[in-house]
């Protein structure tokens, strides 16, 4: 017998209602009349989506902080933001005159091995502390 399945997800932002809806999701066998842990697979399209979405939403954010956030703070957010878009550090390390640009280096490449979605869940996590730290314009 083949299931198809239907899931829509409603998100709320500033930016407005987003419908997303994945379908045709076959199965053949029978699926229980609940979803459980071993179906998340199920959402994988969705959850890339969202996390696009909010990772988009913090780069904004970020940049609205009522006051600059601390040196490190700014490398840490600094950091993360390059392994979820760039992936791991493949540039030559700055030379030693460059100090703000081997620091810099020096803290994404303390991310390498990290998956581009782990920094960019960690990343939305820190703008978030950032924003109860400092406030939102």
């Amino acid at each position: 017998m083949t299931t198809n399945i239907f899931v829509t997800l409603v998100l709320r932002s500033s930016f407005g209602v987003t419908t997303l809806t994945h379908s045709a999701v076959q199965y053949k066998k029978r699926l229980p009349n609940r979803l459980a842990i071993h179906h998340l697979p199920l959402l994988q399209p969705f959850t890339s989506r969202i996390m696009s979405i909010t990772f988009e939403q913090a780069a904004v954010d970020a940049k609205k902080l009522k006051q600059t956030p601390n040196n490190d703070e700014l490398l840490k957010m600094y950091a993360l933001f390059k392994q979820a878009t760039v992936g791991d550090n493949n540039t030559e390390k700055p030379g030693l005159l460059d100090l703000k640009g081997k620091f810099k280096w020096n803290a994404w490449n303390d991310l390498k091995g990290t998956s581009k979605e782990d920094a960019a869940s960690k990343y939305v996590e820190f703008v978030e502390e950032l924003k109860s730290k400092y406030g939102c314009n």
